[in-house]
């Protein structure tokens, strides 16, 4: 049987099995009966459609055209139904476009012709050939039956409306995000649709100043990251050959917004437009927020931290701090930032600052950080004032013990020389608990 590969990629089951009757009588050259029946198999999916747009997207459109199509057929006029539904889905801009509306009327025609008993000069049927046959095939193929319903033209709304309603539990966990995004949408979309609503998201994101953009900016990037994670290599060459990242909103949070995205995805950096890239520059040299996010500005991460420490900048919050870090570690540069965090907590110059960058950077690395880390903490602890005369030090030094008791590291240390370094000594193990060892002149034998 002949066989189409796009066919595979037919959207609604129901319509690909269908759609192998189709095949089946084209590989007969069966003409006439190919494009009879497409043309039923084209009828029902778009039926399909609009059902699945009104039942799990609650579409009033979609509703509103079912409604209408099932009083038509119910009032006995079989014949005008089937031109009602694709007349009313096209002017409402509804699943077909300009060029799909051509293709179904055509279809039509020479549906009419194979399924009427048309007769020529010499009353034979009408048979389409070949060539025609397999054209309207795939145009109705590509332009209908591969398409999920969300390419209609408020996908949009759809979309933003749903992130808003729901964004107080989608921000709590990224993967409630994905799954709902995925199952509800993006698995849906085909390629036009994902351009369509990258394109859409980015403009919410980074370039509108409208108030329900500024309101839902928050949910709107974690779509778009998700999209991004979803569909990376498709929207990667999509962008690659049309420049339209070349807008940005004039205030600061716009840009600070997008280094972090950068940071995220740092190829996007390389397909902005030229003036936007050079704005985003000029930002990141004046902006001490931004700084610490700009690591696709270098060769990877390590360099990017070197450049840091010849640098004023600010941490962004503990949560940033930790993606941060998550993003470090899938590079392989965990123990560099470590390391870096290190040094930033060292230079601490004030007890606020000690305070906050422990709570940042220190305490909730403390499972991350290795012994020769660890001992790196508490000689940094034991030689600046700032870290161990400040009033909260007695009690972060004694929660750095105790992560040191869980690991067993304890006897590690020889704390006696660090003598600034003050905790609790009640937590710290007695002398049995300790990992037995035994000196080399109490062994019960020698060599």
């Amino acid at each position: 049987m002949f066989y189409l590969m796009d066919a595979e990629e037919i959207y609604n089951q129901r319509t690909k099995n269908y759609f192998q009757e189709v095949l089946k009588n084209y590989s007969n050259q069966c003409y006439r009966s190919a494009l009879v029946s497409l043309y039923s198999v084209t009828i029902c999916d778009i039926i399909y459609k609009l059902e699945e747009l009104s039942e799990d997207y609650n579409d009033a459109s979609a509703k509103k055209i079912l409604s209408e199509i099932d009083k038509e057929r119910n009032s006995g006029n079989l014949s005008q139904w089937e031109s009602k539904l694709i007349s009313t889905i096209y002017d409402r801009k509804r699943i077909i476009d300009n060029e799909t509306k051509a293709f179904i009327d055509s279809l039509k025609q020479f549906r009419n012709l194979s399924a009427h008993p048309s007769l020529n000069d010499n009353f034979d049927l009408y048979e389409p050939d070949k060539d025609t046959t397999i054209a309207l095939i795939k145009n109705i193929l590509n332009g209908i039956l591969i398409k999920a319903p969300l390419i209609s033209s408020n996908i949009m709304d759809k979309l933003t409306n749903d992130l808003k309603e729901n964004k107080n539990w989608l921000l709590i966990n990224e993967v409630d995000l994905k799954n709902f995004l995925v199952e509800k949408y993006y698995s849906r979309m085909d390629s036009t649709t994902v351009k369509y609503v990258f394109k859409n998201l980015w403009k919410f994101c980074y370039v509108s100043d409208s108030y329900e953009c500024i309101q839902n900016v928050d949910i709107n990037i974690a779509a778009l990251k998700c999209l991004l994670n979803y569909k990376y290599d498709e929207i990667i060459s999509y962008l690659e050959e049309e420049k339209i990242l070349n807008q940005i909103g004039v205030e600061d949070n716009y840009k600070l917004n997008l280094c972090k995205l950068l940071f995220v995805f740092p190829k996007l950096y390389t397909l902005l437009d030229e003036s936007l890239k050079k704005n985003i520059d000029a930002f990141i040299d004046s902006n001490k927020d931004a700084k610490i996010f700009a690591s696709f500005k270098n060769n990877d991460k390590h360099e990017h931290l070197l450049n840091l420490k010849n640098t004023e900048f600010n941490f962004p919050s503990e949560d940033e701090i930790k993606t941060l870090y998550r993003y470090y570690e899938d590079d392989g540069f965990a123990n560099e930032l470590l390391d870096f965090f290190i040094e930033c907590f060292r230079s601490s110059s004030s007890f606020d600052e000690a305070d906050l960058l422990f709570d940042n950077i220190i305490n909730p690395f403390l499972q991350n950080y290795n012994i020769t880390q660890i001992k790196e903490i508490i000689k940094a602890i034991n030689t600046n004032s700032q870290l161990h005369a400040r009033r909260r030090s007695y009690y972060d030094n004694t929660a750095l013990i105790s992560e040191l008791i869980i690991r067993s590291d304890y006897n590690e240390i020889d704390f006696l020389q660090y003598r600034n370094f003050k905790y609790n000594n009640s937590i710290k193990p007695k002398e049995d608990e300790l990992p037995f060892s035994l000196n080399e002149d109490e062994l019960p034998f020698t060599y």
